[in-house]
């Protein structure tokens, strides 16, 4: 809308200012063979943006340099002579800044270390920075991982990190007879879950399928016995099924009746049990007066009866 009618209004002054008709005077830039009103925009802000070129079709502000960072598994030599795992962080171009990398990892028995790397200014590799865990042992698992600076005047620094892997349940799994897992004492029934081994996981609500054995009493006699006393025999002799989870469980499942949670079917112990700094929940299973789960076998003819074990998966919350 005209300004009260003034002349001026839409003309441009000697020294480039245009006269806008809402009563605005806007500086214009002459940019490229050409004037620009930028409507009281900054130049400086302008020439930030996607829409400035050169005559040759070239940003006017260049953008910076993308320098990708990729960590290597490598192998060194620690203070005593053995071989272990080490990292070292690699870039494309020299750096113009420190950048630092860094990463926590874990060894196959829970152990954790940070590995700290660091790519100095003019560089395009870190030294290599030496783990603890001896190349004998499965390499480590990267469980977080880091780097800054994300970029400097020069580059964006686009670091390829090694993904943290999840962190899988642990479990462990064995039987014992009926009630002992009652008044076994801490320190008993972690060397029998050690010695037992842990459970593989399928992932980190799954379980994969382990096979639970009952292990064979022996029973004097029995060979002679007739079935009520074999019957009474297998009783007498039943044990609990006992598994460990640092997790809490959601279903306990018999890999042969797939679908079926029978947790229901299931105590937990009031009392958890420590292994490694690590509480876990101690769960068991106890058929009181059945025969499902009992094993015994005649020491002198080796004639056995009962259950050798069953299959079960975990299904964690």
């Amino acid at each position: 809308m005209a300004y009260l009618g003034d002349i001026r209004e839409n003309s441009i002054s000697p020294e480039g200012i245009i006269w806008e008709n809402d009563n605005r005077k806007d500086a214009r830039y002459y940019w490229n063979g050409a004037f620009i009103d930028l409507c009281d925009l900054p130049g400086e802000d302008y020439a930030k943006t996607i829409f400035v070129t050169s005559g040759s079709g070239e940003s006017s502000t260049p953008s910076k340099v993308t320098n990708p960072i990729t960590v290597q598994v490598v192998e060194s030599v620690n203070e005593n002579g053995e071989k272990v795992y080490a990292y070292k962080a690699v870039s494309k171009q020299p750096v113009t800044s420190d950048v630092v990398v860094e990463m926590t990892i874990q060894d196959e028995f829970g152990a954790e270390e940070t590995i700290t790397m660091t790519i100095t200014a003019g560089s395009s590799s870190s030294p290599v920075q030496p783990t603890r865990v001896p190349m004998m042992m499965r390499p480590p698992k990267v469980v977080t991982s880091d780097y800054n600076p994300k970029e400097d005047d020069k580059f964006e620094y686009d670091a390829i990190l090694p993904e943290p892997e999840p962190v899988l349940p642990m479990a462990y799994s064995i039987t014992m007879l009926n009630g002992n897992i009652d008044i076994i004492s801490d320190d008993e029934l972690i060397e029998k879950l050690l010695e037992n081994g842990e459970l593989a996981m399928k992932d980190i609500t799954t379980s994969e399928k382990f096979m639970v054995e009952f292990t064979p009493i022996a029973v004097e006699g029995m060979s002679n016995m007739n079935a009520a006393q074999m019957s009474q025999a297998l009783i007498d002799n039943a044990q609990d099924i006992i598994i460990v989870t640092d997790k809490p469980i959601k279903s306990i499942e018999q890999a042969d009746v797939a679908g079926i949670n029978e947790i229901s079917l299931w105590a937990k112990r009031e009392k958890g049990v420590t292994i490694d700094g690590t509480t876990y929940y101690v769960w068991y299973k106890r058929d009181e007066g059945q025969t499902s789960q009992s094993k015994i076998y005649d020491p002198v003819t080796n004639e056995t009866a009962g259950v050798d074990g069953r299959e079960y998966i975990i299904y964690y919350e």
